[in-house]
């Protein structure tokens, strides 16, 4: 009968053997590190050395980790942190040209400190960045063959009209909030020295959202070239989305979702294609390119904003007006900043007149537009006891709360008036202002100034606007009375 042994020895005996095995593992743990540290590379095969009472199987060979290969191309994905209103934005670029990169976010009419973080990576490494300027310009150092730089930074997406205060809600026209958000893209991206692109971006957005741009559709994002990413307006929310081929130009209508059929009896598919017919008949073709609008309502955007392939606007259609006709006047060709009643105050004074002339609204609709206008410089005249100079407001359009922004649009509004009515009687009828916009269109991409504007009235009509120009754009005279230009608007 074999002897049983008590617990008691079986467990010393077990508590044995576990110590020598402990002491065999630590002495092959320490003989690997003594061959790593003597630089041998034959350290499988030492351990095999050692006595183990059991034949020591040849290590298996483990396959190679996986590495993740570089993008293919430059990529950006923007997501929103709603919580607090900001932009997370990483920049991917595979394989970068070594040497010094520049970022620049030089749009000082946005928040000075809007850059909330930056961390800039070459194979997943940090790099240390300078400030070269403000809070706005970046530069850093890129290695020879570094496979992937990352530029990863927060940014508050805010800005606002020119003369108003970025705390005005109102007046934003860059924001994120609960219900929608708009981008501009010269606030959000930087620009990058060397250039880089074209650039694959995505937007990471909340369920339901989409995003409304003119660009290149692709499978991971859209296809934007750098220029169009920094000028472009980017508008992000639950919008009704309409294709629509207009004057040779593919265009994306997006109204805010749940107001498409209320805004039809103002501004929809039909009265779009109408304007943009006109203007695109009247001042010339647009350069080629999609293009899109959206269309916000008015309490949740005051106004509009314009780029060469974007707008976005409130539900008004004067509003969109006036952003369309930026298409050509401010984009096709800009205004110097001594020109600003040009591109802003005739362009308010275009716009009713293009929905006019398209169809969209009657005469009487344009006459009750510009007898506004009249009104409301009269009001402020009176409370600032003074008449403006448009060439004064023109200088100083971009100040904070001053009266000089809306000195531009409402007395800029009415020197196109008082030009076109001059331009009609001069000509019989044959010319107008348009003939005056669509020659400045015909030298497309040029910045025009207030003698550019002279020359081209006179080439352009036979008329020489000087005099008019002097009294109300170099001097402060007083508009006259808008009943008897109106007369001469045909």
């Amino acid at each position: 009968m074999p002897t049983v042994k008590p617990a008691s020895q079986w467990r010393q005996t077990a508590g044995w053997a576990a110590l020598a095995e402990f002491i065999k593992q630590a002495a092959v743990l320490a003989l690997c590190l003594l061959t790593l540290a003597s630089g041998c590379t034959q350290g499988p095969a030492a351990l095999t050395a050692l006595p183990s009472g059991k034949p020591s199987a040849p290590p298996a060979e483990r396959p190679p980790s996986p590495v993740e290969p570089p993008p293919s191309q430059v990529e950006l994905v923007a997501r929103l942190d709603m919580p607090s209103s900001r932009v997370l934005v990483v920049l991917t670029v595979p394989r970068p040209q070594a040497g010094l990169l520049r970022l620049s976010f030089r749009d000082l009419d946005a928040i000075l400190d809007r850059l909330r973080s930056m961390s800039v990576k070459a194979d997943g490494r940090p790099l240390a960045t300078q400030k070269t300027s403000g809070n706005w310009d970046f530069q850093f150092e890129v290695p020879q063959k570094t496979q992937v730089l990352s530029v990863s930074y927060t940014v508050d997406p805010r800005w606002s009209a020119p003369g108003s205060s970025h705390t005005d809600t109102k007046s934003q026209r860059s924001y994120i909030r609960d219900y929608g958000a708009i981008l501009r893209g010269c606030v959000v991206f930087p620009r990058v020295d060397p250039q880089i692109g074209p650039l694959r971006v995505r937007f990471l957005l909340p369920q339901g959202w989409t995003a409304v741009v003119p660009w290149e559709k692709s499978d991971a994002g859209y296809l934007v070239e750098p220029s169009a990413l920094l000028d472009d307006y980017v508008a992000l929310g639950r919008f009704d989305l309409e294709e629509l081929q207009v004057a040779g130009s593919q265009v994306t209508l997006a109204v805010w979702a749940g107001l498409g059929q209320k805004n039809q009896s103002k501004f929809g598919s039909n009265e779009l294609r109408k304007l943009v017919t006109w203007l695109a008949k009247t001042l010339g073709p647009l350069p080629s390119g999609g293009r899109s609008i959206a269309a916000f309502p008015s309490e949740y955007l005051g106004g509009g904003a314009a780029s060469a392939g974007t707008v976005v606007t409130e539900l008004s259609a004067r509003t969109m007006a006036h952003e369309i006709v930026h298409w050509w006047n401010g984009w096709t060709f800009k205004t110097a900043r001594d020109a600003t009643w040009l591109g802003e105050g005739v362009t308010d004074y275009l716009a009713p007149k293009a929905l006019w002339k398209a169809g969209v609204w009657s005469k009487k609709q344009f006459e009750s537009e510009i007898r506004a206008y009249a009104t409301g410089l009269k009001t402020l005249e009176l409370r600032e006891n003074k008449c403006f100079s448009l060439g004064e407001a023109s200088e100083n359009y971009w100040k904070e709360n001053s009266p000089w922004h809306a000195v531009v649009y409402q007395k800029g509004a009415l020197l196109g008036l008082v030009i076109d009515a001059a331009i009609h009687e001069a000509s019989r009828g044959k010319h107008s202002i348009e003939s005056v916009i669509a020659a400045l269109c015909a030298g497309r991409s040029q910045t025009v100034t207030t003698p550019n504007i002279e020359d081209a009235v006179l080439r352009a009509t036979g008329v020489d606007i000087r005099p008019l120009v002097d009294r109300y754009v170099r001097k402060a005279a007083a508009i006259p009375d808008v009943e008897a230009l109106l007369k001469s608007i045909r």
